[in-house]
């Protein structure tokens, strides 16, 4: 299993929005009111088994194919950084309208290119029809301190020992 340097945590997750590709109006739905949320390569079971088994499906294949090696690299000041993905599991089944909010632009192309990369689903239904649902994910990481700001702070700490004495 890989070290990471990068601690990535998946609040919990996924506000559920679907409509209708035929209507141009926009249509919010609960959990409970979708007839049938996207299926996951593999997940089975009611809806909140399904919803569940997204989760963890996602939570995982992220973990996977996300190089949690790069917010280290860009140089961000060391702690906890907010991250929102937004997107869409189309009529077709496969992920589009991809946002991401984060705090560096290399970020936000990394997950772009790992949300391309979901499998294709079996596309939600309501009413009978299909539907394209949308996906609002917060992602929290941390990023570590780099060896430059530790020794800064260590030259601070000893520099302000000398000033007291």
């Amino acid at each position: 299993m890989r070290n990471f340097n990068c601690i990535l945590f998946f609040l919990f997750f996924i506000s559920l929005n679907t409509f209708s590709q035929e209507s141009s109006l926009k249509k919010d739905f609960k959990l409970d009111v979708l007839e049938k949320v996207p299926i996951y390569p593999g997940c089975k079971g009611s809806n909140e088994e399904l919803h569940e088994c997204f989760s963890k499906s996602f939570k995982k294949f992220f973990s996977r194919k996300f190089d949690s090696y790069l917010p280290n690299s860009l140089g961000l000041p060391s702690g906890r950084k907010n991250i929102i993905i937004n997107f869409k599991i189309n009529n077709k089944g496969l992920s589009d309208s991809i946002k991401v909010y984060a705090p560096h632009l290399k970020i936000e192309k990394e997950i772009i290119r790992v949300i391309k990369k979901l499998p294709k689903m079996i596309p939600g239904e309501q009413n009978g029809k299909i539907v394209g649902v949308k996906y609002s994910i917060p992602i929290t990481i941390f990023i570590d301190e780099s060896k430059k700001e530790r020794r800064e702070k260590r030259i601070e700490k000893r520099k302000a020992r000398k000033n007291k004495n």
